[in-house]
C-alpha cells in the first residue's frame, strides 16, 4: 500500500519510528473509537488492562528513558508503555527501565510494536533481558493473535505485537462514518509501515544460508531469459545484433525499441508477477519516450492480471512463466507473450530488417549496471 505519508516519511525523515510514534499517538488521542480499541486489542490477548484516557509522546521515565508512547487510565496510573521499532536496535534501557514506571497497584503493561518479521527476534530479546533481572522473571509465553505475551513475577505484562495487527484492529474499529478522519489516518500510516517493511532488511534464516535451491534457482531464471530472448530472435520478435548483455540478462531491439529482458527481481519483489522482465528505458538509452511506449501498451496495463508497469525510471512488463511444465514449455509460453508485445508496439515488419523509428542511440549509452 503506497501512500503519501509513507512516501515523504522515507524521503525525508531519519528517523521514521518518531513519525510512526506521533501518528499513533494523534489517532489515539482523538478518536474515541481508536483508543477504545486499543484497549480492547490488549484485553483480547490476554493482557489486564483498565480504560485508557491519555496517550503521551516521548516523555522522559526512570533512569532517562523515553518510551514513545505511555498510556494512562482513568485514575492517572501508567496503563501501558508502548515502545515503536521499525528496525532501529533496542536502547540499553529497554525493556527494564519501562517496568519501572509502572503503577505497582495495578498491572501495567510494556508493549513493543514491530513488523511481523521481526517479532519474535524482539521477543528473544526482550524477554531475555528481563530474565536476568531481579523481579523481571516471566511466566509461561502464550501466543495470541499474533501478539507474543508473558506475565512478569511482579504481576505486570511484556507483551510484543506487529503493527499489521495494531493498525489493523484499530481501522476496523473506525469503519463507521463519524470516524472517516481517523480511518484515514490510519490507513497513511499503514502505508508508512508497509513501506518500512518493504524497504527493510530481513534478518536472515538458517534454512535460507543451506537451501542450495535458492542459487540454483536463480542460475535457471537467468539461464532462462537467455533462453528466451534466444527463442524469440529465432521466430524473428527481436534481434541481438551489436547490443550488449548484462549478467543477469540482454538488450533486444524491437524496431525501434531496445528494451532489456532479463531476470529482474526488484521487480519481482515489488509486483509478484514473474523473476523475468522485459525493461524500457527512457531517453538516452531509447530514442522513444516512456510516454509513447505507454499509450502503446494500454492493453497491457489494462489486463487482467497486470501486464505492464510504471516505475519511476522505466516502463516494465512481466513475462509470465508456466508452472510445473517442461522447460520448452515454459519458453514457448514467455516468447508468445513477447510476441504480442511486439504487436501491441506497433511492429509489423520483419525485426531484422525493420528501420529504427527513431536514430539508434550508440551502446555505450545503454545502461551497464549488473543488477537491473
Amino acid at each position: 500500500m503506497n501512500t503519501v505519508f509513507g512516501h515523504l516519511a522515507l524521503q525525508f525523515s531519519t528517523h521514521p519510528e518518531n513519525l510512526a510514534t506521533e501518528a499513533l499517538g494523534f489517532i489515539l488521542n482523538n478518536s474515541t473509537s481508536a483508543s477504545s480499541a486499543f484497549s480492547g486489542f490488549l484485553r483480547a490477548r490476554g493482557i489486564e488492562c483498565n480504560e485508557i484516557i491519555r496517550f503521551e509522546t516521548q516523555r522522559t521515565g526512570a533512569d532517562d528513558s523515553r518510551p514513545d508512547i505511555v498510556c494512562w487510565d482513568n485514575k492517572s496510573h501508567i496503563q501501558i508503555v508502548v515502545e515503536n521499532k521499525f528496525w532501529a536496535g533496542l536502547t540499553d534501557n529497554q525493556p527494564v527501565a519501562y517496568f519501572k514506571g509502572l503503577s505497582i497497584s495495578t498491572p501495567g503493561s510494556v508493549l513493543f510494536v514491530v513488523p511481523e518479521a521481526r517479532r519474535s527476534l524482539v521477543w528473544n530479546e526482550v524477554a531475555s533481558r528481563c530474565n536476568k533481572e531481579a523481579g523481571l522473571v516471566l511466566g509461561t509465553t502464550d501466543e495470541v493473535l499474533h501478539t507474543t505475551v508473558a506475565r512478569t513475577a511482579g504481576g505486570h505484562f511484556l507483551a510484543v505485537t506487529s503493527w499489521k495487527s495494531l493498525l489493523g484492529a484499530l481501522l476496523v474499529a473506525t469503519s463507521s462514518p463519524d470516524e472517516a478522519r481517523a480511518h484515514g489516518d490510519i490507513v497513511q500510516l499503514q502505508g508508512l509501515c508497509e513501506t518500512m517493511d518493504n524497504e527493510a532488511f530481513l534478518p536472515l534464516r538458517g534454512d535460507e544460508l543451506t537451501n542450495l535451491e535458492i542459487p540454483r534457482r536463480i542460475i535457471d531464471y537467468i539461464g532462462l531469459a537467455s533462453d528466451i530472448a534466444s527463442e524469440a530472435e529465432v521466430r524473428q520478435f527481436c534481434n541481438r545484433r551489436g547490443v550488449k548483455a548484462t549478467s543477469l540478462g540482454t538488450y533486444i531491439r524491437i524496431g525501434g525499441y531496445q528494451p532489456w529482458l532479463g531476470f529482474d527481481y526488484i521487480r519481482w519483489r515489488h509486483s509478484g508477477s514473474s523473476p523475468i522482465w522485459i525493461n524500457f528505458f527512457p531517453p538516452p538509452y531509447s530514442p522513444i519516450t516512456l510516454a509513447e511506449i505507454r499509450d502503446k501498451l494500454i492493453k497491457l496495463r489494462t489486463d487482467t492480471p497486470k501486464r505492464c508497469f510504471d516505475f519511476k525510471d522505466r516502463i516494465a512488463v512481466p513475462l509470465f512463466l508456466l508452472a510445473g511444465v517442461e522447460k520448452k514449455a515454459v519458453i514457448d509460453h514467455a516468447v508468445d507473450q513477447l510476441g504480442e508485445l511486439v504487436r501491441e508496439l506497433g511492429i509489423e515488419q520483419h525485426p531484422q530488417s525493420a528501420e529504427l523509428v527513431q536514430a539508434e542511440p550508440r551502446n555505450e549509452e545503454l545502461p551497464t549496471l549488473n543488477q537491473p
